[in-house]
């Protein structure tokens, strides 16, 4: 995943959130459609390292869609790309929240992820959060829903 630096804004100083219409302002970076985090306070000395990243997950072949117990078949287009995202806050003893396109996810893929963002990057299983958007127009991973979906 490629991290993006983003400008932030001054200490003390924060850009309002705007809709994909509204133009572009020198304190809301063009593309900047989230939540604006602030790096540093005027009461902080230090600023806060954080980073973020975007990769696209979208399958190149045809594969199940999950979430539908009535579909027979893999799916046969594809309308919206599905992505991952990641926030990282803090340099020393990060927290890192993972993001996923997909209507669930598989215990052995969340431990399978935390084990290697601890051995790849010393990142604590207990500082990461892996969620999921919910949406049913991706693909159906083993073991996701079992109760449900019978595995």
């Amino acid at each position: 995943m490629a991290v993006r630096d983003y400008p932030f804004p001054e200490a003390g100083r924060l850009p309002r959130t705007r809709n994909s219409s509204e133009q572009a302002s020198p304190s809301t970076p063009a593309g900047h459609h989230g939540l604006p985090l602030p790096v540093a306070t005027a009461a902080q000395a230090d600023p806060v390292a954080v980073g973020a990243a975007k990769i696209d997950v979208t399958p190149t072949h045809p594969v199940a869609l999950a979430g539908y117990g009535g579909r027979t078949r893999e799916h046969e287009g594809i309308d919206t790309k599905i992505w991952a995202r990641a926030l990282a806050i803090g340099a020393k003893d990060p927290a890192v929240i993972v993001a996923v396109d997909n209507c669930g996810i598989p215990a052995r893929v969340t431990r399978e992820v935390a084990q290697k963002l601890e051995k790849g990057h010393g990142i604590k299983p207990a500082n990461l959060v892996l969620a999921v958007t919910h949406t049913h127009c991706a693909p159906s991973l083993r073991g996701y829903a079992v109760v449900v979906w019978g595995g």
